[in-house]
């Protein structure tokens, strides 16, 4: 009988301490896992169904997709919850520094969501210190100045390309015209006698009239003067032929 008393009068004392007060009111106590009762946004319940709580590190918990413990990607939210919003993003893009603005990047991958300054989604430049050396073909020809055409702004113009007469260096060899598969031939009046006919055992492949050059090889014998040519002189013998 006694103990039963004593049962009775215990079981109406308030034993509420602050352990078991819910000081945030957030509906749970320190006893019933509140990290911190002094803060409603922390608590042990699972907001998001993330299975995980803001007391375990959630700093969303109103978003699944957001929890220490998810991936990191672009999308302009902090998914893993380490303050950083999209830092080594898993679906970032690669970018190289463009060092010479033509639109065209080298050197090492910049992982990023954003488009670092300076640089470009591509690393295809063969020199980032150049602007004027680009894979891109301008005018079309197939090759690049990267692939050494001396002027991508001429279709005319490429390594290996057919030279012809034109004034132009057709196969970027640095010389205009030569050896051309349109060029005239030319013969040497090499007696300078000014006779108008050439030496046929001296030809000159060539675009344009060079000094001292004729059209045609009909001198007898460019090495002397005194004969002209075997039109005037069949048999080359000095005699004008009758």
């Amino acid at each position: 009988m006694f103990w039963s008393v004593v049962f009775f009068l215990l079981g109406c004392v308030d034993f509420e301490n602050d352990y078991s007060k819910d000081g945030d009111g957030d509906g749970f106590t320190t006893y019933e896992g509140d990290c911190d009762d002094d803060d409603a946004s922390l608590s042990p319940r699972d907001g998001d169904g993330d299975g995980v709580s803001s007391c375990d590190g959630d700093c969303n918990d109103e978003d699944e997709l957001i929890n220490p413990e998810a991936t990191e990607v672009c999308d302009e939210e902090d998914n893993n919850c380490d303050e950083v919003v999209d830092a080594d993003a898993t679906d970032a893009p690669d970018w190289y520094v463009d060092a010479d603005a033509d639109s065209f990047g080298a050197g090492l991958a910049v992982p990023s969501c954003a488009q670092p300054e300076g640089h470009v989604a591509n690393s295809e430049d063969c020199d980032d210190d150049n602007a004027s050396l680009t894979p891109e073909d301008v005018d079309g020809d197939g090759v690049s100045t990267c692939e050494n055409d001396c002027d991508d702004t001429n279709a005319n113009r490429f390594p290996n390309n057919v030279e012809v007469c034109d004034d132009i260096d057709n196969d970027c060899n640095g010389s205009v015209d030569d050896d051309a598969v349109d060029a005239d031939i030319w013969y040497v009046d090499a007696d300078g006698d000014g006779d108008g006919f050439g030496d046929g055992e001296i030809p000159v492949l060539t675009c344009a009239f060079s000094d001292g050059s004729v059209e045609n090889a009909e001198d007898c014998d460019d090495t002397n003067e005194a004969f002209g040519s075997i039109i005037a002189d069949a048999d080359c013998d000095g005699v004008l032929t009758e």
